[in-house]
């Protein structure tokens, strides 16, 4: 039902949770979607449960149904046993490049001789015994009660068996954890990623492959893609740009990205082809036997997957994870907010970098951040900041702040509202003062804006700085600033006056983004939208790297004023 390609349609996100797609690939009971917001490729309608458990069965891993290529048929390994010898080789060397990496600067630093391994659906153990041969120490996780049975025989080193959301280990448990076409199956993807970031020790390893759904191959060929297929068991598909993003989002370093090939016996690599085109490889395959090489080795490499190799970092939680455990009294106010919020992490990081680079050279080493939120701005200033204090006016964010980040000794969070001067909890936490007050998209929803910035001069010590990030043009003001509270849109003239008054001199000002202006005044003004379609923002975000080659063209309009306002005396 190729006609579907393109069609919108309504289908809940798994990653970012927006509620609108388009239908990449239709297989009539099920349709491979990509969400509008953040572009992830998923399955909807999902299994059931149960209708998923079946899959994972007695002949999972010796599927003799599987070169028919059916529907019904098309899941498991057509015979994962006589595949052992053409993958251990493969395995052997990612073991040792797992090995090299923790070796490497800012790796896990440990005293035991052998590093600790966790391999998530290890399957018949064939990675772990590799890993195992080459200095690892070894134990793994399957769903699968056939292969466990049949591990526990074999090999002595630990297995756990059940799902990842099962096992309970104390955190840091493990210097490296390996997933190997696992994360495509998980009905809890991004969840399962926060477990394995509270498993691993600091600068700990996490390996992941899976099938690359947006590489120029898996394009081409579509939905005859045998890894598109699978509609009984894989349920989420990545691209090299979503994975990373992902990786990020859950406190990973991406390390390594590459695609992964694989070593098939010549004769079984044929029948395989045969998926797509059965006429014209089976006749090849009984000329290759007929000559005697269908059990010549064949490595192939058609880029149709990837392995990617990510360092733990501070950050751990996702926005999805975060409002699936928001408190129930908050829940009615804040799941909405937090939605939208996972949205903007998710389709506007450039826009948030650029932001950033271009604010960084303002702030000293000591950072106060008002209206930090759930931490989409923190995150790149925890890098940057000898002191940095993270502030809210409501606890719940500050559990947020806590449960991303950690307990990092140089991040501190404290309650602010800027509309209850003064601000005695974060004058707590800031002692003499801090060098620089950050105060992005906030002072526009205070109603006396200058009460509110003559606080935050007192939080600042002598000479420093707020930096400030206000919406520009008062004729733009429409639905939008309606919707997200805006209680006015500045102008140059306006900004001064204010934080003159506050008793603050403005050092620097700066016209910021006017490409997104006919877009706010579009979505607005004229059509009175409520809130900014995610498709837009993700458009906008792929420019932000041409648009900011421009920018300084382009100087006498913008949709924001930055400000940097000193503390004089």
């Amino acid at each position: 039902m190729g006609y579907l390609r393109g069609l919108a349609m309504q289908a809940h996100c798994p990653r970012c949770k927006f509620d609108q797609a388009t239908i990449r690939y239709d297989f009539g009971d099920a349709s491979i979607v990509r969400c509008s917001a953040c572009g992830l490729l998923h399955l909807h309608p999902w299994p059931s449960e149960a209708e998923v458990a079946a899959v994972y069965g007695g002949d999972y891993f010796q599927n003799e149904r599987f070169l028919t290529g059916t529907h019904e048929s098309l899941y498991g390994y057509a015979d994962y046993v006589a595949e052992r010898f053409n993958k251990q080789p493969q395995y052997a060397d990612i073991a040792r490049e797992i090995h090299q990496h923790l070796a490497s600067p800012g790796a896990s630093r440990h005293e035991r001789a052998r590093p600790r391994l966790l391999e998530v659906g290890c399957g018949l153990g064939y990675f772990l015994d590799q890993a195992f041969e080459e200095g690892f120490d070894v134990s793994g996780v399957e769903f699968n009660p056939g292969a466990v049975e049949r591990l526990r025989r074999k090999f002595a080193f630990p297995i756990h068996e059940g799902a990842l959301e099962s096992m309970e280990v104390p955190p840091g448990s493990y210097d490296a954890v390996a997933m190997f076409d696992v994360i495509e199956h998980l009905r809890a993807p991004f969840e399962a990623l926060d477990q394995i970031h509270d498993m691993l020790s600091p600068g700990g390893l996490l390996i992941v492959s899976t099938p690359d759904a947006e590489s120029a191959t898996s394009r081409l060929i579509g939905s005859r893609l045998e890894d598109f297929r699978r509609t009984r068991e894989h349920l989420v598909f990545f691209g090299r740009r979503t994975l990373s993003e992902t990786l990020d989002e859950h406190g990973f370093e991406l390390v390594a990205l590459k695609s992964i090939g694989h070593t098939f016996e010549l004769r079984f690599l044929l029948e395989r082809l045969a998926l797509y085109q059965k006429h014209v490889f089976h006749g090849l395959r009984r000329v290759v036997d007929a000559i005697g090489l269908g059990g010549m080795q064949v490595h192939v490499n058609p880029h149709t997957k990837m392995i990617a190799i990510a360092r733990r970092r501070g950050v751990r939680t996702s926005v999805q994870t975060l409002r699936n455990n928001a408190p129930e009294p908050l829940a009615a106010v804040d799941r909405d907010v937090l939605d939208e919020l996972g949205v903007l992490e998710t389709t506007s990081d450039r826009h948030y970098r650029w932001v950033f680079d271009l604010v960084a050279e303002r702030l000293g080493r000591r950072v106060l951040e008002v209206g930090s939120g759930i931490g989409v701005f923190s995150k790149f200033l925890i890098s940057r900041c000898d002191q940095l204090t993270l502030t809210d006016y409501q606890p719940f964010y500050l559990d947020i702040l806590r449960d991303r980040f950690g307990e990092l000794p140089h991040v501190e969070r404290a309650l602010l509202d800027l509309t209850q001067p003064p601000f005695d909890d974060a004058r707590r936490h800031v002692g003499e003062g801090v060098d620089s007050v950050l105060c992005l998209n906030v002072l526009e929803h205070i109603e006396d804006d200058v009460a509110a910035l003559r606080g935050l001069r007192e939080l600042l010590a002598p000479g420093g700085n707020i930096v400030l990030q206000v919406p520009n043009h008062p004729w733009l003001f429409g639905s939008l600033d309606t919707t997200y509270g805006h209680q006015r849109r500045y102008s140059p003239a306006t900004l001064r006056a204010v934080v003159r008054e506050a008793g603050l001199e403005v050092d620097w000002l700066r016209r910021f983004n006017p490409y997104a202006i006919p877009g706010w005044f579009l979505q607005g003004r004229m059509l009175k939208r409520p809130r900014l379609d995610p498709g837009a923002l993700r458009l906008y975000n792929r420019a932000v790297p041409a648009l900011r080659t421009i920018n300084p063209v382009v100087r006498g309009m913008g949709l924001s004023l930055f400000a940097s306002a000193r503390r004089t005396d």
